[in-house]
């Protein structure tokens, strides 16, 4: 079984919208911290402590949230949401997680955002990470809303404050947190099944970036997943089935993409929907991720190029 048959034209795929309340087994342990953990217990603590739902402090005032979300209701990926508090003493809530449904953990979220109340705005950042946009909306009904144009068409009953992807948005909360759509890839427009883009989010006080699927990373991985995963920080497989869009000039400007983000943005840490976060190292780590997908980018453009 290959890496890639995780991602088959299936409703399987990693991030699928199909990640709701139902993909999520809960414990209501608390196990709050208020240090920053080691790199391991993040990035695997879903494997080591059964998934326990905890607000984690990565970083200067921003903390993820690990949840369940299992492929085939075997192999358990995980899926994560992040909160970032502003200058003004305001949070900004980045995506939803299934641990949502845990009272432990929504008494974390109420203990750090005065029941809501400092809840500035609300952002789903992507287009096929639904599973918990009415959970939270419902949970904090008087902050803003804001998600991709997907959501926009998925949810019309919803009170949206707006698209995130347009201009303004994007730039709302600059230069605090920085939102950006990877140029080159599919984003407005993918196949139900091609979950490559996302908007990435950087939050400039703990140097870290929050991205969804484009991105995964783990420290170890561990049986199942051991034979189709390898550790480390690697790019979704969708990247050349169809993440890419079919121009000759695509790759090169995904390739530009990541450059300027290494170069614009001064982070460490990289928090991943799947598998986890990487505390620290994060820029050489993707520098030397790019590099060894230099190939795959050039065989693209070669591809594209006979179009």
């Amino acid at each position: 079984m290959s890496r890639e048959d995780l991602y088959p034209e299936i409703p399987i795929e990693l991030g699928y919208a199909s990640e709701d309340l139902s993909n999520a087994e809960l414990n209501t342990k608390d196990t709050r911290t208020f240090n920053t953990p080691s790199r391991a217990s993040i990035t695997h603590h879903m494997a080591a402590n059964n998934s326990s739902p905890l607000l984690v402090p990565i970083g200067s005032n921003f903390w993820n949230i690990r949840g369940d979300f299992k492929i085939v209701k075997l192999l358990n990926v995980g899926t994560h949401m992040s909160v970032a508090r502003l200058s003004t003493g305001k949070f900004l809530i980045i995506d939803g997680a299934p641990t949502l449904n845990n009272p432990t953990l929504v008494k974390e979220l109420n203990e750090l955002t005065s029941n809501g109340e400092n809840i500035e705005a609300i952002i789903h950042t992507h287009p096929f990470h639904t599973g918990s946009i009415v959970t939270l909306s419902n949970l904090y009904p008087n902050a803003a809303v804001y998600g991709c144009p997907r959501h926009l068409k998925m949810f019309p009953d919803l009170k949206w404050t707006g698209d995130l992807s347009e201009p303004t948005n994007l730039a709302r909360w600059q230069p605090e947190v920085d939102l950006r759509i990877p140029t080159g890839t599919e984003f407005f427009a993918p196949s139900e099944h091609n979950h490559f883009s996302t908007i990435w989010a950087y939050h400039r006080d703990s140097k870290t970036i929050h991205v969804d699927d484009t991105l995964g990373y783990a420290q170890t991985v561990r049986f199942p997943l051991s034979m189709f995963l390898s550790p480390g920080l690697s790019f979704h497989p969708m990247l050349s089935r169809g993440g890419i869009q079919p121009r000759a000039e695509a790759p090169n400007e995904f390739k530009t993409f990541i450059q300027t983000v290494m170069q614009d943005w001064d982070f460490d840490n990289i928090a991943t929907a799947h598998m986890g976060v990487m505390i620290g190292n994060g820029k050489r780590e993707l520098a030397a991720l790019l590099e060894r997908t230099q190939g795959e980018l050039d065989r693209l453009t070669k591809k594209f190029s006979k179009k």
